[in-house]
């Protein structure tokens, strides 16, 4: 589902920029905007996209939950005061472990591919 609408988002942006006759303005213009949503899925589009696989995996009869990964704790050394805390709801732990980074690295290759524009 996140690649899916990920790619979805970029195909437009990508397959004008890959035409012969493409006009630098109307690039630079796609370019903008396609960063703008991207932005916007980052902000705020993992909840949708988690209850649309939900939906999805309910309507095909399959087990919607993200399985629980065992905690780990680190070893305190004498004098530390700061403690990890390990991400205990396991939508969340998903959230910013794999769907953030990924969009970051998106926004940020697209923001270093195209500064000139």
């Amino acid at each position: 589902m996140i690649w899916e609408e990920t790619l979805t988002l970029l195909n437009t942006t990508s397959k004008y920029l890959q035409k012969s006759d493409c006009d630098i303005l109307t690039a630079a213009s796609l370019l903008e905007s396609t960063t703008a949503e991207m932005s916007e899925a980052r902000a705020g589009g993992f909840h949708r996209l988690f209850k649309k696989a939900s939906a999805l995996a309910e309507r095909v009869n399959i087990a919607n939950n993200i399985p629980a990964q065992r905690k780990r704790f680190k070893k305190v050394m004498p004098g530390e005061e700061a403690t990890d805390q390990p991400i205990a709801n396991q939508q969340k732990a998903f959230e910013v472990q794999v769907y953030n980074p990924m969009m970051d690295a998106i926004l940020a290759s697209l923001s270093e591919r195209f500064r000139g524009l």
